[in-house]
């Protein structure tokens, strides 16, 4: 993902000449080298401003992982966008409770990851942040969690048998998934966000029961659900 992305960057500025400059963050946010970037144990990670750390690549092979909470002598608090993907070999991944956000696509794309603990204070999943991990069956998420960015878990094993146990799948009180429910659809009291594209192209619900709990409706929530007729607010 990070390569594809820096290559295609790359050829647009060979396209216009050596006028063109790279756009501010692409080194930072896609491959992970910075002027600030240190390296740990195979971790590289870059300083926060207020004096944390964020993991932005892993350079190792192992298949398990407990990720340090400190780097450097520093509190690592963030996973940082695509700072795992695409790794063939990791199985099993532990992270701290000093972390408090996993960035897009952490772990995207991991094709044998099979479990992984998320620390008590993890507030934030992002996109993408462990899409297509195929095998991936176990996931522990602690109550911390507010925020799960679209596509979060899409193509894991662990999404296709929470859809088995409910169609309504809920992490929490944010409706994350709900691709497989079927005709008049009321969403329990209990959600308070209907997260981004949770029935997107759903072509089986015809009606959907929102209630007074819901505060947030996410970006194609409803995308594309052809019978879809009435939505009860």
């Amino acid at each position: 993902m990070k390569k594809r992305l820096l290559s295609a960057v790359l050829a647009v500025c060979m396209l216009f000449g050596s006028a063109a400059a790279l756009p501010e963050g692409v080194f930072s946010e896609s491959t992970g080298i910075t002027a600030s970037a240190e390296e740990s144990n195979g971790y590289v990670y870059e300083k926060n401003e207020d004096g944390t750390v964020t993991i932005t690549g892993y350079k190792g092979s192992a298949d398990t992982l407990k990720i340090p909470s400190k780097l450097g002598g520093m509190k690592v608090t963030g996973i940082g966008s695509y700072s795992f993907d695409d790794s063939t070999t990791l199985k099993e991944v532990t992270i701290p409770d000093t972390v408090t956000s996993i960035g897009d696509g952490a772990f995207d794309r991991c094709s044998v990851l099979k479990s992984v603990v998320l620390g008590k204070k993890v507030k934030s999943i992002g996109t993408y942040a462990f899409y297509y991990c195929e095998n991936l069956e176990s996931i522990t998420i602690p109550s911390s969690v507010k925020v799960i960015e679209d596509s979060a878990f899409d193509g894991t094993k662990w999404l296709e048998n929470q859809r088995k146990k409910n169609p309504l799948v809920i992490v929490n009180d944010i409706l994350v998934d709900a691709v497989t429910a079927k005709g008049k659809v009321t969403i329990p009291d209990s959600v308070r966000v209907i997260g981004d594209t949770a029935f997107s192209r759903n072509d089986s619900v015809t009606s959907i029961s929102i209630p007074k709990s819901v505060t947030t409706t996410g970006e194609f929530s409803f995308f594309m659900c052809s019978a879809l007729t009435a939505i009860n607010v």
